[in-house]
């Protein structure tokens, strides 16, 4: 994976700042590129970048749990995301996992975030994976990451609670 450095946003601690005005999707997207840019960067208020997009994370992963009939039946929810990694698996893909806390207590998630093209703030389409299955098809509190308990593996999506696509609105 090569590593961009002609961003035309963010390319020094001091221009990190995200208007808050942008929509969330937006925010994130701006985040990532920053992160493959230099994933250690702190931002202007002393936090890294990668603890901006985790709490970026929990608002996205409860409204795309609206998307989905079990998490909208249920009430699904995110509060706090934690053990946060993420890793830039094609030029324009990103994947952060790790945990969030929910009625099952901390829950495994990830989600693919594919944008558009290099820099872009939009995205193309979004895969979130939320819970881990145990052998009952319950959602399952898992000790260890199933994207860390089989490294290098392929996870089926029937391993998961929740696996779903998000796409824009056609003609945006």
């Amino acid at each position: 994976m090569l590593k961009q450095k002609e961003i035309a946003f963010a390319d020094s601690q001091n221009d990190a700042v995200l208007p808050s005005s942008e929509p969330l999707e937006q925010r994130i997207a701006r985040l990532l590129w920053i992160w493959l840019n230099d994933p250690l960067v702190i931002l202007n208020d002393g936090r890294d970048v990668q603890q901006h997009i985790a709490t970026l994370l929990e608002p996205f992963l409860s409204d795309a749990f609206t998307y989905h009939s079990e998490g909208s039946k249920q009430g699904w929810w995110s509060d706090g995301v934690t053990l946060l990694q993420i890793e830039a698996i094609a030029d324009t893909t990103f994947r952060p996992f790790g945990y969030t806390w929910s009625a099952g207590g901390w829950t495994p998630f990830e989600i693919e975030f594919y944008l558009a093209a290099k820099t872009s703030l939009r995205f193309d389409r979004t895969i979130v994976r939320f819970g881990w299955l145990d052998k009952n098809g319950n959602i399952a509190a898992a000790s260890i990451h199933p994207r860390l308990r089989k490294p290098g593996s392929q996870i089926s999506e029937s391993q998961w609670a929740m696996a779903i696509e998000l796409t824009p609105p056609t003609g945006t």
